[in-house]
Order: C-alpha cells, then sequence, then structure tokens
C-alpha cells in the first residue's frame, strides 16, 4: 500500500509552521530594533549624582576644591578626554553664597547650557538631557550654595565616563 496523501498533507503543515516561525521571528527582532531609545537624561542624572558625591561629604564640600591646582577629573575619577574632546559630555560646577560666585568649573561644550534650557520648552531628539542640583553646602562654617549642572548628547554611541 502505497498512501502518499498524508504525507503531502504533513508537509503543507510543516511548510506552513516553518512559514508563522520565520514571519514571528522577523517580526520580533524588527520591533526590538526600531525603538529609538534614548538614556540621555539618565546618564545626566548619573554623572550629576557622581559629581555631587564625589565633591560633598555629610553636607561639608571638599577642602581642597577651592585650591587652584584642584583636579576635578582625578578626585572624582572621570576621563578628561570624553569631556574636552568631543561634545557628548558637561558639567558645570558653581558655588557661590549671597556676595557672589566663590568658584566655578566647566568642562565640555558651553552651549549645552543653552540648549538644555531650549529642551526643557521645545521637545528636540538631537539636543542634550541636562540634570540640575543645588544643594547647601557647609566650608569652614560659611554656608554656600553648590550648583552642579551636568549634560549629555550621545546617539546610540557608547562612552565611558569612567
Amino acid at each position: 500500500m502505497n498512501k502518499k496523501a498524508g504525507e503531502k498533507l504533513l508537509s503543507a503543515w510543516w511548510f506552513f509552521i516553518l512559514a508563522t516561525i520565520g514571519l514571528g521571528i522577523t517580526l520580533g527582532v524588527s520591533i526590538y530594533y526600531s525603538f529609538d531609545f534614548n538614556t540621555n537624561l539618565l546618564e545626566s542624572e548619573i554623572l550629576n549624582e557622581r559629581l555631587v558625591d564625589c565633591l560633598v561629604d555629610s553636607g561639608y564640600i571638599r577642602s581642597d576644591f577651592f585650591q587652584d591646582n584642584f583636579d576635578i577629573f582625578g578626585k572624582c575619577d572621570l576621563k578628561k578626554e570624553i569631556f574636552v574632546g568631543t561634545n557628548k559630555f558637561y558639567f558645570k560646577i558653581r558655588v557661590y553664597n549671597e556676595s557672589g560666585i566663590k568658584k566655578e568649573i566647566f568642562f565640555g561644550d558651553s552651549s549645552f547650557e543653552e540648549n538644555c534650557r531650549i529642551s526643557y520648552v521645545v521637545k528636540t531628539k538631537d539636543f542634550p538631557k541636562c540634570s540640575e542640583k543645588i544643594l547647601n553646602v557647609l566650608h569652614k562654617n560659611e554656608n554656600l550654595k553648590l550648583y552642579v549642572m551636568s549634560g549629555v548628547r550621545q546617539n546610540g554611541k557608547k562612552y565611558s565616563v569612567l
């Protein structure tokens, strides 16, 4: 008995199942890679928090911060070439009181400040995402304010700040 009708029927279902699985995999991969996920705001907040943790201990700002030869990159374990060599990262640190600014440090593309203020009003994809923090700190029993602003503008490439 040579009955091949069942084999032809099974063969048709087999190709249908393979086509369905292939289509499912293709759709899954295309959906996964079509999403544009922007982590700039999160990276900016991490950089901001890292700078604050480096500069402030128990409400007191580092005493060596006010020295002229203070190396923020060495003290906070950051890579200087990332901030100076590219326009992807920016930070600004300002210590002030009622009488004025005591010290200010900034590295990176200075256009970040204006672009960040614009991006709060106008939602754009290519503008940097920024984080700002203002803290009350002490230095030699003097009340000061610490302003830290950090910004990140990356487009899918990997940069390590550490």
